[in-house]
């Protein structure tokens, strides 16, 4: 994807669980990320994700892990206790080297060969914690990747359409933020097309019938309002609006719920009723050859009531996963396509890759 708008931002997670952010730079379709002193100062496994934002998308560009690794230390293994300390075993050595350089070369070689020893020690005791610790950052990567890919619903813009007009809804916007746009038919006019009346003004002599309101009039003292009417269908006219007017008597029972159009109490629709999201996995016929690029696909399920908005997360699996790169995430007419490259020098490799798809309620 071309990246000269975009913004570059990347987030490491530290095996000691604090997150490091970053900016970074785009060109073309290159991203750059600079680490900073702070992804050096924790020792052990860390995960690293790279964001990119445009003006059309958002896109994981990067998720991967590493470790952070010491260079030297401090302590010497001295097993035998023939030296007492650090600063002893400098004295030896600078007699040994003033003696002879075969000496030399021996307490050097001696001295490296201890601290291979020590460091091998070191990476055997720390290898679970490590190994324990990676899977851990990798599941919280994961849950981050999927939070800031779900998307931010709004209301757009909300059209008065004509009377018997259709309503429509359409999503516009980025994967993100889509923004639903309505439009919404206004209601039938009454039975005098909606012009005024003439009404005789009240006097001693003549009370008359007085308009105090759209629908409501006095009469002899007392006030009549029409009963609301729902709008249906007419087997002779088709479609028709409703008026407003007094609304249904509402139990009890009806008190947290809302007046539909259809003159009934019901029940809010739940959150969740609103938005699906859906795992599959997208394969290739075809194995992807070493050195090469391939695409792995999948139709999105039909959900009646839904229809997919586009692709949250993905997780790359299967034999030589760890051999192979995402470089693109795409979806149109229904289908998945995630572009794979084989970064492998002689095997080919046939991974799949898991993603969840949004469905958002027609």
């Amino acid at each position: 994807m071309s990246l000269d708008k975009a913004s570059v931002t990347a987030w490491m997670i530290r095996s000691d669980e604090s997150t490091v952010t970053l900016q970074g730079t785009a060109e073309g379709s290159v991203a750059r990320i600079r680490l900073a002193a702070a992804c050096y100062r924790c020792e052990g496994r860390f995960s690293l994700i790279i964001k990119a934002v445009t003006p059309e998308e958002t896109a994981a560009l990067f998720w991967g892990e590493g470790t952070v690794t010491r260079t030297s230390t401090q302590t010497m293994v001295d097993p035998e206790h023939i030296v007492p300390d650090l600063p002893q075993l400098l004295r030896q050595i600078a007699v040994m080297e003033a003696a002879t350089a075969a000496g030399s070369a021996a307490a050097e070689a001696a001295e490296t060969a201890a601290e291979g020893a020590q460091r091998a020690a070191a990476d055997a005791n720390g290898a679970a914690d490590r190994a324990k610790s990676g899977a851990q950052a990798a599941e919280r990567a994961a849950q981050q990747v999927t939070d800031a890919l779900i998307p931010e619903i709004a209301i757009g813009t909300v059209e008065t359409l004509e009377a018997g007009e259709a309503a429509s809804a359409a999503i516009t916007g980025t994967l993100k933020r889509p923004l639903l746009n309505l439009g919404i038919p206004k209601g039938r006019d009454g039975a005098d097309g909606g012009a005024s009346t003439a009404l005789p003004t009240a006097s001693r002599e003549e009370k008359g019938c007085v308009r105090v309101g759209d629908g409501l009039t006095i009469h002899d003292a007392v006030l009549s309002v029409p009963v609301m009417r729902a709008p249906g269908v007419d087997d002779e006219f088709g479609a028709y609006n409703g008026y407003r007017g007094l609304v249904p008597d509402p139990a009890y029972a009806d008190r947290e719920k809302f007046l539909r159009g259809d003159g009934t109490w019901q029940t809010p629709a739940a959150p969740g009723d609103l938005w699906q999201l859906r795992t599959k996995s997208a394969v290739t016929d075809t194995g992807i050859a070493a050195g090469s690029e391939g695409t792995l696909t999948a139709a999105a399920d039909v959900l009646e009531g839904y229809t997919p908005a586009g692709v949250v997360s993905y997780q790359l699996m299967g034999t030589g996963a760890s051999w192979c790169t995402v470089y693109r995430v795409s979806f149109g007419s229904g289908t998945v396509s995630v572009g794979i490259r084989n970064q492998h020098g002689s095997k080919t490799f046939s991974p799949s890759c898991s993603v969840g798809i949004l469905y958002l309620r027609e």
